[in-house]
């Protein structure tokens, strides 16, 4: 959502009668994404809040297109480590909350608990993968991370997540942060956003500066999405008739669903 930057703000009034045209930071951006949100509401009222995350992504508009880290996701979406799926767009989103229909029910599945209890090599860019597998095959919506190192200095920790089709999400960047541990700490990405749940998922921890140790004691994934065949499914027939037999067309779904 709009912030500012590069010598722009956002035009608004100020806390007197005058006006400004610096506004900028989260306090603009949070207000713009809410209002967005609340017309995409009014232009459809029936949507959940993952009708609505659906809506921004699907409308989102490709912004700064010279930056260079735009790529394109597994599941063919515009994506960007700083802009995420693009700007918020709210006459696209109107437009398209209009006429959508409703994602199926959620739909979740999780590898269990993943024992590691191996030290973290210091100072290692390597570090250790480990394997998630999700058995289940469904569209992904977001995916969940519940992750337990045993580390006195949090921010020599890179921590990434490759999904079985190979695109990446980095949880964590090393950085200066000197807190303890990670105790049950959930990251949650979107990143994954229309992929398949199914196959095995790849979490790496690596520590990437020297002088303080830890242990990866365990992480569980836990993936939420919905089911292809129930968006927009129909069955339609010419008639159902007592003792005989009846055509049922099934559009946008599999039978055996």
């Amino acid at each position: 959502a709009q912030s500012d930057g590069n010598s722009r703000g956002i035009y608004t009034t100020t806390n007197g009668s005058g006006y400004t045209s610096s506004f900028g930071g989260t306090s603009s951006a949070c207000p713009l994404g809410a209002g967005v949100a609340a017309l995409i509401l009014d232009a459809n009222p029936a949507l959940t809040w993952r009708d609505v995350q659906a809506v921004m992504i699907e409308s989102a508009r490709l912004n700064n297109p010279g930056n260079p880290n735009w790529t394109t996701s597994v599941a063919g979406y515009d994506l960007n480590v700083n802009y995420g799926y693009g700007a918020l767009d709210a006459t696209a989103a109107t437009t398209l909350a209009s006429t959508w229909i409703n994602l199926p029910p959620e739909t979740s599945s999780t590898s269990g608990q993943v024992n590691v209890n191996s030290s973290v090599p210091d100072n290692d860019t390597t570090g250790l993968t480990r394997v998630g597998n999700i058995p289940v095959d469904f569209i992904v919506e977001s995916v969940e991370v519940k992750l337990n190192v045993s580390h006195n200095n949090v921010g020599d920790l890179y921590i990434k997540l490759t999904s079985p089709s190979g695109q990446n999400s980095v949880l964590a960047k090393d950085r200066n942060d000197s807190t303890n541990n990670y105790n049950n700490f959930i990251f949650t990405s979107n990143r994954h956003f229309g992929e398949s749940s199914m196959g095995d998922w790849i979490l790496s921890v690596s520590d990437r500066d020297a002088g303080t140790t830890g242990t990866w004691s365990n992480f569980t994934l836990t993936v939420y999405g919905h089911d292809s065949a129930g968006a927009g499914m129909t069955l339609s027939t010419s008639g159902l008739y007592g003792g005989a037999t009846s055509l049922v067309d099934v559009n946008n779904g599999s039978a055996n669903t």
